[in-house]
């Protein structure tokens, strides 16, 4: 063992990079797993929607539309309120109260929705 103190050496300084390279996964390895994630579920959402009937692809649509006007009314008033907000010297405390205001008419229309199925 004396003989060879460079293979000592060696060892020990593959230990300590391997060590450090498996201890916390770099912004890349998460970046990368990200990425999978999201063309494996972009892959499924595809294979979901080839399998759908075209009465289905329709009902799928129009859900997607009401979201969507319902999210583009929500950034409004959400606008609205945060222009009002500055226009007051900006107390959020006002923010919370528009919050929970919107939560309150999202649940009306959810239940609005749910009784309208049944």
């Amino acid at each position: 063992m004396a003989d060879h103190p460079e293979d000592t050496l060696e060892l020990s300084s593959i230990y300590r990079t391997e060590k450090n390279h498996n201890c916390f996964p770099s912004q890349s390895d998460e970046d990368f797993m990200n990425m999978e994630f999201k063309k494996d579920y972009d892959i499924q959402q595809m294979n979901r929607l080839e399998q759908m009937s075209k009465e289905m692809l329709l009902n799928e649509y129009v859900l997607m539309e009401k979201k969507n006007e319902t999210l583009e009314a929500k950034l409004e008033d959400v606008k609205v309120a945060e222009e009002a907000n500055e226009e007051k010297g900006g107390d959020p405390e006002n923010r919370e109260v528009f919050i929970e205001e919107d939560l309150s008419q999202k649940i009306v229309l959810f239940r609005q929705e749910m009784e309208s199925l049944f």
